[in-house]
Protein backbone atom coordinates (compact mmCIF):
# COMPACT_ATOMS: atom_id res chain seq x y z
CA UNK A 1 0.00 0.00 0.00
CA UNK A 2 1.32 3.51 -1.11
CA UNK A 3 1.85 6.56 1.43
CA UNK A 4 0.02 9.63 0.67
CA UNK A 5 3.76 11.12 0.25
CA UNK A 6 4.35 8.70 -2.41
CA UNK A 7 1.26 9.88 -3.98
CA UNK A 8 2.32 13.46 -3.57
CA UNK A 9 5.72 12.77 -4.52
CA UNK A 10 4.85 11.37 -7.53
CA UNK A 11 2.43 13.95 -9.37
CA UNK A 12 4.86 16.37 -7.51
CA UNK A 13 7.86 14.69 -9.75
CA UNK A 14 6.05 14.57 -13.00
CA UNK A 15 4.87 17.51 -12.93
CA UNK A 16 8.19 19.27 -12.22
CA UNK A 17 10.16 17.00 -14.90
CA UNK A 18 7.42 17.75 -17.52
CA UNK A 19 7.76 21.67 -16.84
CA UNK A 20 11.98 20.92 -17.15
CA UNK A 21 10.95 20.18 -20.26
CA UNK A 22 9.13 23.52 -21.00
CA UNK A 23 10.13 27.35 -21.32
CA UNK A 24 8.62 28.32 -18.21
CA UNK A 25 10.24 25.66 -16.01
CA UNK A 26 12.15 28.79 -14.39
CA UNK A 27 8.81 30.65 -13.60
CA UNK A 28 7.16 27.18 -12.40
CA UNK A 29 10.10 26.61 -10.17
CA UNK A 30 9.45 30.00 -8.58
CA UNK A 31 6.01 29.49 -7.55
CA UNK A 32 6.84 25.86 -6.18
CA UNK A 33 8.96 27.79 -3.88
CA UNK A 34 6.53 30.90 -3.52
CA UNK A 35 2.93 28.63 -2.58
CA UNK A 36 3.98 27.44 0.46
CA UNK A 37 4.84 30.75 2.43
CA UNK A 38 1.95 32.23 0.48
CA UNK A 39 -0.67 29.96 1.85
CA UNK A 40 0.87 30.18 5.08
CA UNK A 41 0.66 34.04 5.07
CA UNK A 42 -2.45 34.26 3.66
CA UNK A 43 -4.54 30.91 3.32
CA UNK A 44 -5.52 28.68 0.86
CA UNK A 45 -8.90 30.41 -0.61
CA UNK A 46 -6.56 33.68 -1.23
CA UNK A 47 -3.65 31.87 -2.40
CA UNK A 48 -5.73 29.55 -4.85
CA UNK A 49 -7.31 33.19 -5.87
CA UNK A 50 -4.16 35.12 -6.48
CA UNK A 51 -2.67 32.07 -8.51
CA UNK A 52 -5.76 31.56 -10.71
CA UNK A 53 -5.88 35.84 -11.50
CA UNK A 54 -2.69 35.87 -12.44
CA UNK A 55 -2.63 32.70 -14.74
CA UNK A 56 -4.16 35.38 -16.77
CA UNK A 57 -1.45 37.75 -17.49
CA UNK A 58 1.50 35.98 -16.82
CA UNK A 59 1.14 33.13 -18.78
CA UNK A 60 1.18 29.12 -18.22
CA UNK A 61 3.29 28.66 -15.23
CA UNK A 62 0.64 29.61 -12.52
CA UNK A 63 -1.94 27.32 -14.50
CA UNK A 64 0.31 24.48 -14.56
CA UNK A 65 1.29 25.14 -11.12
CA UNK A 66 -2.49 24.48 -9.89
CA UNK A 67 -3.26 21.28 -12.15
CA UNK A 68 -0.16 19.64 -11.06
CA UNK A 69 -1.39 20.74 -7.21
CA UNK A 70 -4.80 19.68 -8.45
CA UNK A 71 -4.06 16.06 -9.41
CA UNK A 72 -2.01 15.32 -6.24
CA UNK A 73 -4.65 16.48 -3.83
CA UNK A 74 -7.42 14.86 -6.47
CA UNK A 75 -9.35 18.18 -7.17
CA UNK A 76 -10.47 18.56 -10.42
CA UNK A 77 -11.87 22.17 -10.21
CA UNK A 78 -10.43 24.75 -7.27
CA UNK A 79 -13.06 27.17 -7.65
CA UNK A 80 -16.11 24.29 -6.90
CA UNK A 81 -14.12 22.18 -4.27
CA UNK A 82 -13.14 24.00 -1.97
CA UNK A 83 -14.85 23.40 1.05
CA UNK A 84 -17.24 25.56 2.87
CA UNK A 85 -16.65 24.08 6.71
CA UNK A 86 -13.88 24.82 8.58
CA UNK A 87 -12.37 21.80 9.92
CA UNK A 88 -12.54 20.15 5.70
CA UNK A 89 -10.80 23.83 4.95
CA UNK A 90 -7.86 23.16 7.90
CA UNK A 91 -7.58 20.13 6.38
CA UNK A 92 -7.51 20.68 2.49
CA UNK A 93 -4.86 23.25 3.72
CA UNK A 94 -2.87 20.77 5.34
CA UNK A 95 -2.78 18.54 2.75
CA UNK A 96 -1.65 21.63 0.21
CA UNK A 97 0.87 22.46 1.78
CA UNK A 98 2.12 18.64 2.44
CA UNK A 99 2.07 18.21 -1.25
CA UNK A 100 3.14 21.70 -2.03
CA UNK A 101 6.50 20.24 0.14
CA UNK A 102 7.69 17.81 -3.02
CA UNK A 103 6.83 20.16 -5.70
CA UNK A 104 9.69 22.47 -3.50
CA UNK A 105 11.93 19.53 -3.24
CA UNK A 106 11.47 18.65 -6.95
CA UNK A 107 12.00 22.16 -8.32
CA UNK A 108 15.59 22.47 -6.59
CA UNK A 109 16.71 19.53 -7.49
CA UNK A 110 15.44 19.17 -11.15
CA UNK A 111 15.12 22.79 -12.14
CA UNK A 112 17.83 24.33 -9.95
CA UNK A 113 15.30 26.90 -8.67
CA UNK A 114 16.78 28.29 -5.41
CA UNK A 115 14.83 30.61 -2.45
CA UNK A 116 17.09 33.15 -3.41
CA UNK A 117 16.28 33.69 -7.37
CA UNK A 118 12.96 34.48 -6.55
Amino acid sequence: MRSTDHHYAKVAYNGVLNQSQSGGAQAYGRLCHKFPSMVMLNGLRLTIAYFRSNNKEQGEAYKAYLKDLGQALEIQDWEQELPEQSAEYRQLSRKALRASIWFKRYAEAILKVEEADE
